[in-house]
Order: structure tokens, then sequence, then C-alpha cells
């Protein structure tokens, strides 16, 4: 069922089967994996605490990967836009950009990218603002004008994009 994305039934039964034998390891994990699979980071890590407590060695994994999910850092963040980015979906890449940001907004790669996918969404502007906030954080960020130039170049601003352009093949050589 999980598999099938039914993640609610799988979490029913794992009740069921936790009213015959509650102190059945394997089925508090799965009842875990369930929550975790729904975002329901807290009742996934009481559901794994219960499975440590009967002797899972596992649990104490799936605790610590819950708590992370549950607060990311930037980091968790940064890559996790980059996975979605990766899949095509940019919007979602774009929030978990900006969600990392927030955090930390030092992070010149993490500009490129937002600004990436925002030019993908055909936002030039926005993802102008993007590499050119790398830029300042990164001059010799070849990636970051590169990008910019295309941005440019997108909207029609040649001349600005031609200089982008040639100072990001400055920056490569």
């Amino acid at each position: 069922m999980g598999l099938l994305g039914r993640h609610q039934d799988v979490i029913r039964c794992c009740d069921r089967a936790l009213e015959i034998n509650p102190q059945d390891s394997q089925v508090w994990m799965l009842k875990g994996l369930g929550f975790c699979s729904i975002e329901r980071y807290q009742e996934a890590i009481r559901c794994f605490q219960e499975a440590e407590k009967l002797g899972d060695a596992s649990a104490a994994d799936h605790i610590a990967k819950c708590r992370r999910l549950q607060s990311p850092d930037a980091e968790s963040l940064f890559r996790r836009g980059s996975e979605f980015q990766e899949a095509g979906n940019n919007a979602e890449a774009i929030r978990c950009y900006d969600a990392g940001l927030a955090v930390d907004a030092s992070n010149p790669d993490v500009w490129v990218n937002k600004g990436a996918a925002l030019l993908a969404l055909k936002r030039g502007p926005e993802a102008v603002a993007c590499f050119d906030r790398a830029i300042s954080l990164n001059p010799r960020n070849s990636s970051a004008w590169n990008n910019k130039g295309c941005a440019l170049l997108s909207m029609g601003r040649h001349s600005e994009a031609l200089a982008c352009l040639q100072e990001a093949k400055r920056l490569r050589i």
C-alpha cells in the first residue's frame, strides 16, 4: 500500500496489527515510515521511539532523519531544491531555495540555482536579481555571469548579455 501512496491505509493496518501485538517493533517501524511519508514527523518519531524501546537498532537513524526533516538546515533545503530542480519541478525548487536562503543567504551557488529555476519559469527579471546577488557574493562566479547573460539575452537585452557572457568566458580562462 505504501508503494501505491496509500500511507493512511498503511497506518490504519499498523494500528490494527498493534492492537493484536503492541510488542512488534517491525510494525512500529512501518507505522513510523507511513507517518514520515505524509510528513507527520512528530508522530513518526513516537513510532520509531517505540520500535527503539523494543530493540530495533535502525530506529535511532529514523528518529534522527525525522528530526532533520522536521526542522531542516539550510544545506538540506538547498539539496532538496536541487533535487526538485533536476526533476523539473522548478516551482518547488524555488520554495526550497527560499526557505534555505531565509536561514543562510551567503551561498552564491544557491542564488545561481534559484535564478536558473526562475529563468526556466520565464521569470527573467527575478532571475537576473538572483544572479546579481550571486555576483555580489562572489564576483568571480563564472556560472552567475553566464546565467545572467542568458537571462538578459532572453529578455532582449543583447548588449548587456554580451558583456556578461564575455565576463563569464574571461573568468573561465
